[in-house]
């Protein structure tokens, strides 16, 4: 995955499963964006919709339990 770090540099990294935890209001126009590194994409928490936060973590540790 290659990514721009918070300096403004281009940074990589090998990984299995990548996790973004991007603020509080759902952005699913910019998640999808994300389906042309990978097919495999799952929205959870408040990218779904906007939850407290252990609904959030449960939603997400839902989708990171799927096979």
């Amino acid at each position: 995955m290659t990514y721009i770090d918070a300096d403004g540099r281009q940074q990589s990294v090998k990984a299995g499963s990548v996790v973004l935890a991007m603020g509080m209001k759902p952005n699913t126009d910019l998640a999808y964006q994300f389906r042309e590194a990978d097919d495999r994409l799952y929205a959870a928490g408040d990218c779904e919709k906007p939850w407290d936060l252990q609904t959030s973590i449960r939603s997400a540790f839902g989708v990171a339990s799927m096979p």
